[in-house]
């Protein structure tokens, strides 16, 4: 089913005419998209995830900032080894490295806030730090 024929059916069964050059098709697709926004917004849904953006990670280097485009990334995959990654809280990343020197593949990953410069994007702090050049989608 089409949005223009669940609108059709909607304004139908309103009464309202359902010319889809009309005043109240306008406004009828104007409250699916209220109505879309304030539904997405509720929870994390399986079906907005996307593998919208990519990050290659570099050997040594612990931290990283994610696209500009990102307003909350909900998984991580390493595409390089095939391996998911996991999110980790700052606060658990010291339970896997204490004193944060360990290299190897990338098993977690900690969202560890917004940068402090002015760009405002997510900086992720990756454990262990990567030993190899790996390409992570998010």
């Amino acid at each position: 089913m089409t949005l223009t024929v669940l609108l059709t059916m909607a304004l139908r069964r309103a009464g309202l005419s359902t010319s889809t050059t009309g005043t109240y098709f306008s406004i009828s697709r104007d409250y699916f998209n209220l109505g879309m926004a304030d539904m997405a917004s509720r929870t994390q849904w399986r079906w907005l995830r996307k593998k919208s953006s990519s990050l290659t990670l570099t050997a040594g280097q612990a931290k990283d900032s994610l696209a500009s485009d990102v307003l909350y990334p909900l998984d991580f995959y390493d595409s390089t080894n095939n391996n998911p990654i996991n999110p980790l809280p700052p606060s658990r990343v010291h339970d896997f490295d204490p004193d944060e020197d360990e290299t190897g593949q990338v098993r977690f990953v900690s969202l560890t806030g917004i940068e402090s410069s002015s760009t405002g994007y997510w900086e992720a702090t990756w454990t262990p730090k990567p030993d190899a050049t790996d390409r992570v989608y998010y």
